[in-house]
């Protein structure tokens, strides 16, 4: 399997994973799942700064809030402490998830 294909292969799985989210936006007339519109808006904003990002960067542009809706903010209460907690594990899970697809 070609280096290409398996990049291919990582940002379908993260687009699949994304395309559950329940809570949907308009973007251009369309309705998507929110967090799959922000991985593409991410996507869209990296290849503009970047000509050719690497394989990681394009993945972790794309992973940067995957599943992030399994983790509702207000679960972890008000204020900054709580805020950064819930910050954090966000970024635990999508760093978990992003390698679970890789491999």
């Amino acid at each position: 399997m070609t280096q290409h294909t398996k990049l291919t292969q990582a940002l379908e799985a993260i687009d699949r994973a994304n395309r559950a989210d329940p809570n949907i936006e308009q973007v251009e007339g369309a309705s998507l799942p929110k967090e799959y519109a922000y991985s593409l808006h991410m996507t869209r904003w990296l290849f503009a700064l970047e000509a050719e990002p690497s394989e990681r960067m394009q993945i972790a542009c794309r992973a940067q809030h995957i599943e992030r809706w399994t983790i509702p903010r207000k679960d972890f209460g008000e204020g900054r402490k709580n805020y950064y907690q819930w910050r954090q594990a966000c970024g635990r899970m999508h760093g978990r998830r992003a390698a679970e697809i890789m491999a």
